[in-house]
């Protein structure tokens, strides 16, 4: 396929965690848009260019300025809804055993899914807006 002028991002996601704080709960994670290097052919060339450019992001303020959109987003929408009797909240759902940390998390999926289903049936319009680990532990933006 003619890559010449096709121009394809990929959003990709960013810790914003600092080092030696990886064990910490609540997410901290934004996202960045990667322009894809789609016009360079040689593979190795290629995955170069990719690591220059998302090492090139990863010190950008693109992934702040998302995660306080997303969370600003959260906290308007519960703002809004809250009139129609609608409660809303952001959900963590803690360190899980899953293939994408090797299986080197904290909480088996059933664990997780048990406390955010806690978290679900708990919610109402006092508490709405608000950010919550699925152990209950109510998160800080």
């Amino acid at each position: 396929m003619p890559v010449t002028g096709l121009r394809l991002r990929a959003l990709v996601p960013v810790s914003l965690r600092p080092r030696g704080a990886e064990g910490e709960l609540g997410n901290q994670l934004g996202v960045v848009l990667l322009p894809l290097p789609v016009d360079v052919d040689d593979p190795y060339e290629r995955a170069r260019e990719l690591k220059r450019r998302m090492d090139g992001l990863k010190g950008s303020l693109q992934a702040p300025i998302v995660y306080g959109a997303i969370n600003a987003f959260g906290r308007s929408l519960a703002i809004d809804l809250k009139g129609r009797g609608i409660a809303v909240a952001q959900l963590h759902p803690g360190f899980v055993k899953t293939r994408m940390v090797n299986f080197g998390g904290l909480l088996t999926t059933e664990e997780s899914v048990a406390g955010l289903v806690e978290r679900i049936e708990n919610l109402n319009l006092e508490n709405t807006g608000s950010f919550w680990h699925c152990n209950g532990e109510e998160l800080p933006w």
